[in-house]
């Protein structure tokens, strides 16, 4: 997440990243963010660390923005789905805190069970960005070889 303008907790930030290309390049979503939950996308930018083309201009966050589009549905709702996944099992905790510690008989033992779906819910972005990296490199040096036409 790369926060871009920010007022106390009220702001734009940058969620998400997918498409990955050959040169780096990803697509990210810029998000109207309250209290680090983003509520409205407002547009989609494939990004890239590094300048790979000469049309590519600095952003104030600090990437290389090559191109600004509508924004991508499939990230919008993956977003979503991911945020709605880290806030359930804080609300369900609270809402279910007493019984739990009853049921594990520690309450110590409860928020460490909130706290592991946390880190169990928060790590799939992470593995699937990296599978997905790995697939498209696969992709692209197929293409390069000539043994298929890139898919993009």
């Amino acid at each position: 997440m790369a926060i871009i303008e920010r007022h106390f907790f009220v702001g734009q930030a940058l969620y998400g990243r997918r498409d990955f290309f050959p040169d780096g390049s990803f697509v990210t979503t810029q998000w109207f963010a309250f209290m680090w939950v983003p509520l409205v996308p407002m547009w989609s930018k494939r990004v890239s660390v590094y300048r790979t083309s000469v049309n590519a201009v600095r952003d104030p966050t600090g990437w290389w923005v090559h191109d600004v589009t509508a924004p991508n549905l499939k990230q919008v709702l993956c977003v979503y789905a991911w945020c709605a996944a880290m806030i359930a099992p804080v609300l369900l905790w609270g809402r279910f805190q007493d019984d739990l510690a009853r049921l594990l008989g520690d309450e110590d033992r409860a928020a460490g069970l909130c706290l592991l779906a946390l880190a169990v819910i928060g790590s799939p972005p992470y593995v699937l960005r990296r599978l997905a990296k790995r697939l498209k490199a696969r992709e692209w040096e197929r293409a390069r070889l000539g043994l298929s036409p890139p898919l993009r």
